[in-house]
């Protein structure tokens, strides 16, 4: 399978090969985080760890440096609560999202500032990622 696109109409990840294209099953966990989702300045987790679903046993700090925050970064909570972005200032800006993961897993998250357009959270599974748009009302991006 190469990397997965997204189809802007249906708002489906497809995946393929030099001679066709398949959409990516529901099930499907990447080996990184790939399944994007816009980011909003305050936002929930769907239940469960953010690579399987099983219960989250632990939050686990994801950190991304941005050297310019939008208006929106310089307004975000303060707070390190789940599912808070955290601002800190200082040489940029530090934006933490504390993820929800159980004891098996610890990378199923990233965060990703596109030189154009919003912040986006990407996942390593694309049951999550959908759930997480679902849960937010937030874009495929």
């Amino acid at each position: 399978m190469s990397s997965p696109c997204i189809n802007r109409k249906c708002k489906r990840y497809l995946a393929g090969n030099g001679a066709q294209l398949w959409l990516v099953p529901d099930d499907t966990v990447a080996n990184a985080p790939t399944f994007g989702a816009v980011l909003k300045e305050q936002f929930g987790w769907p239940p469960g760890c953010c690579v399987c679903g099983q219960p989250a046993t632990r939050v686990i700090p994801v950190t991304l440096h941005v050297k310019e925050t939008g208006r929106n970064l310089a307004h975000a909570a303060a707070g390190l609560a789940l599912g808070r972005l955290v601002v800190r200032t200082g040489g940029g800006s530090l934006v933490t999202v504390n993820a929800p993961h159980c004891a098996e897993h610890m990378d199923g998250v990233a965060l990703e500032n596109p030189t154009i357009g919003p912040m986006r959270m990407l996942f390593r599974s694309y049951r999550v990622q959908q759930q997480f748009r679902k849960h937010n009302n937030v874009a495929v991006d």
